[in-house]
């Protein structure tokens, strides 16, 4: 990897890492888990972008 590679990665894993720790938090907080989970969904969605595929029911 290169040194601007490297360094975007290490940002990611740190937002990422942010993002789970709220996700956490506010799992115990909440009245509807599922709801929370989706949350955590839709953010790893933009997270990833386009990387990120969603199953296709039949």
């Amino acid at each position: 990897m290169q040194v601007i590679e490297t360094i975007s990665h290490k940002a990611q894993r740190q937002a990422f890492s942010i993002l789970i720790d709220r996700f956490l938090a506010n799992l115990d907080k909440s009245e509807n888990r599922t709801a929370t989970y989706l949350k955590l969904v839709d953010q790893a969605e933009k997270f990833w972008g386009e990387r990120c595929h969603k199953k296709r029911k039949a």
